[in-house]
């Protein structure tokens, strides 16, 4: 696993990242951290940002076919774990690879956030007036980030591949995903998946070397029960709340529909939501961290059910008046007009006993309970 993140940024053609750093130093969440190959500015003090933005326009100039000529990236560290000195080597010897040495370099750091983290601006255009290649740049400061690291990718992959074997799945692109969260890309061919990182092959993974359940088991099917009873808990509690902006938003990662965020924050339960290319959700799949199943959404409940917004009507609505002073008894049963928080509770017991295997609900239990209540009306 990384300790530092490499983030390439959008190209501009005044370096605007200068503009944008600067007014986070005016702000004191950012400082100069450092710059080389700055010419006559090189040991001069104080230099100001126009001083910084002009002379870098000025170097790009050498070739005026590269339109676009500011590199931006960013290099993060997880917390406080590196701090801005050693972030700041390693971002020079990422630079130095991708083909940005005797380039001027500009490098900020930022406390703006939890985490340290430092911008790096160049020019796209080395000192003999040629483009540096962007090919797969990010890719390959990726592999030069993993380098300085000393990270073993192959190491990695066993371990993710031991990580979902300890799920249940009862499908081969669900036990992919698996494998696919700790950082990998998997391509499939004839007899399995190859498994590839920072732009390199890794390893592969035979389709027999997978295995699947394809037998529902009955600590399966009392999940499903469990799950469906948890998301109409949530879901009336917190709302769908969908959107056709919402619904454009959804990738295969993750919703912002509010209970299903709670339900991954809070319950474990990652939703892995599907789209066409219009943007509306066809499909999903749930991963369970805590039971270690995954899911196929329709076993649970079908998508329209899922995403559909709830209506809920005021007590008094169910209520038939005679005149503006006098009321009739109640058409429906007072039980079906509790208020949405009456039967978040009555329903969270259910969920909350039987989770903690406090309460039998399976369906001999309800029978006896009916037939008791039968002998008590005799």
């Amino acid at each position: 696993m990384r300790s530092m993140v490499f983030k390439i940024l959008k190209s501009s053609a005044n370096f605007h990242g200068i503009a944008y750093n600067e007014k986070k130093v005016a702000n004191q969440s950012a400082g100069h951290l450092y710059h080389e190959n700055f010419g006559y500015l090189q040991d001069m003090e104080n230099i100001s940002k126009e001083d910084f933005r002009n002379y870098l326009i000025k170097y790009s100039s050498s070739n005026d076919r590269v339109k676009k000529p500011q590199f931006h990236a960013t290099l993060s560290a997880k917390g406080k774990e590196h701090s801005f000195g050693e972030l700041k080597e390693v971002a020079i010897q990422i630079m130095h690879g991708l083909g940005y040495k005797g380039n001027p370099i500009l490098v900020y750091s930022h406390s703006d956030t939890d985490n340290n983290h430092i911008h790096i601006i160049s020019s796209r255009v080395d000192m003999y007036g040629k483009k540096i290649s962007d090919s797969n740049e990010g890719i390959r400061a990726l592999a030069i980030l993993d380098r300085i690291l000393g990270i073993d990718h192959p190491l990695e992959l066993g371990a993710a591949i031991e990580y979902a074997k300890t799920y249940t799945c009862s499908t081969y692109p669900q036990f992919v995903w698996l494998v696919e969260s700790k950082g990998f890309k998997a391509i499939k061919y004839i007899d399995g998946y190859s498994f590839h990182k920072a732009g390199k092959k890794v390893g592969e993974l035979m389709f027999k070397e997978i295995m699947i359940e394809n037998k529902s088991s009955l600590t399966k099917k009392k999940r499903i029960r469990q799950l469906r009873a948890i998301i109409h808990k949530y879901k009336n509690k917190l709302g769908s709340r969908t959107n056709s902006a919402q619904l454009a938003s959804f990738n295969r990662k993750e919703s912002n529909l509010e209970f299903i965020i709670y339900l991954k924050s809070n319950l474990q339960l990652e939703f892995i939501l599907f789209k066409n290319p219009e943007g509306k959700p066809y499909g999903y799949s749930i991963i369970d961290h805590q039971q270690k199943f995954v899911f196929k959404g329709s076993e649970v409940m079908p998508i329209e059910k899922l995403l559909e917004e709830k209506s809920h009507k005021n007590k008094e609505q169910l209520i038939e008046k005679k005149n503006p002073t006098e009321f009739t008894e109640p058409l429906i049963n007072k039980a079906n007009t509790m208020s949405i928080y009456e039967q978040d509770s009555s329903v969270g017991s259910i969920v909350d006993a039987e989770l903690a295997g406090l309460q039998d609900t399976s369906p001999d239990a309800f029978r006896k309970k009916k037939k008791k209540r039968k002998r008590l009306r005799l």
